[in-house]
């Protein structure tokens, strides 16, 4: 019987008993690191269950791993003040792996003369819209192309009940 395993250990498991190729590896790790609902635990585990995509990568991926680096930077709020904050995030802006990812009005956001707490929350503002600025990933993409548009908004907003007639649909589409 399968036991209640958390999402995070399904994930991995799911992503272990796969056979991936690093091109498959690419197009999971591209969309996953691009959705920012999927919370940076869950990330971190499916990072470290994928084999590795190197020397493969893109524009969108390298994006979306450097917002995920200032997002998990000003995400900390537990006894955490603004300044800290900034500091946290002014040092992944800065860092030479990420910087060339960063659009400049971000990095310019974060070394504003404001005071901290204007600036965490003016930089925060720019993050959403670089989040939301996110071109689509290979994967939907392909989706896309496979099944038609509209086809993943559908599915982001269908219930549980409306996932299982579309996963049925899908199953003798496939047959």
């Amino acid at each position: 019987m399968g036991r209640n395993r958390g999402p995070q250990k399904q994930l991995a498991a799911a992503a272990a008993a796969a056979a991936m190729t690093p091109a498959d590896a690419l197009l999971i790790l591209e969309f996953v690191a691009g959705n920012r609902l999927v919370p940076h635990s869950v990330f971190t585990t499916l990072l470290v269950s994928l084999p590795s995509v190197s020397p493969h990568t893109s524009p969108r991926l390298r994006a979306a791993l450097a917002l995920r680096a200032v997002d998990a930077a000003l995400s900390e709020t537990d006894g955490v003040d603004a300044p800290a904050l900034l500091h946290k995030a002014r040092d992944v802006l800065a860092d030479p792996a990420l910087a060339p990812c960063f659009p400049q009005h971000l990095a310019a956001a974060a070394s504003a003369d404001d005071a901290p707490a204007e600036a965490v929350a003016d930089l925060k503002r720019h993050l959403d819209l670089e989040w939301a600025s996110l071109p689509p990933s290979a994967l939907e993409i392909a989706a896309e192309r496979i099944v038609g548009s509209g086809a993943l908004h559908s599915w982001a907003n269908a219930d549980h009940a409306q996932r299982s007639k579309l996963r049925l649909l899908g199953g003798h589409l496939l047959l």
